[in-house]
Formats: structure tokens, sequence, C-alpha cells
């Protein structure tokens, strides 16, 4: 190869490497609000979990305590 084609392939892969950063920052941003709207979601979950619960003990407040892995205990 030439000087100048190795230039250009040289230019060619850096392009390539900008783009991926670019895509890559854009798929983080998006996990990461996906991320915030999962936790609002498991949020709900626990208020209507607390609800349920209120409403099987003829609407006493119990003690409900929220585990990351499962839900309402």
């Amino acid at each position: 190869m030439s000087q100048n084609e190795l230039k250009k392939l040289r230019e060619s892969l850096k392009n390539q490497i900008q783009t991926n950063k670019i895509e890559i920052s854009k798929i983080e941003r998006t996990l990461r609000d996906l991320k915030r709207k999962n936790s609002k979601l498991e949020v709900k979950i626990a208020e209507v979990n607390g609800e349920i619960i209120k409403n099987n003990n003829g609407g006493k407040d119990m003690p409900v305590y929220f585990c990351d892995t499962k839900g309402m205990i």
C-alpha cells in the first residue's frame, strides 16, 4: 500500500472509532434512562404491594420492607 492509501485507511479507522464512541454514549444514555424508569416502576410496585397488604389486613398499616431482588417481603 502506498503512503497515501495508508493515511486514508488510518483516517477512516479513526472516523469509525469516533462513530462507535458516539453510538456507545447514546446507548449508555438510553440505558441510564431505562434504569431510572425501572426504579420508578419498582417504587410503584412497592406502593401497590403495600396497599394490597393493608387491604388484606383490614385496613391496618403493616410494616412492609422493600427487597431489591424480590420486591415486597
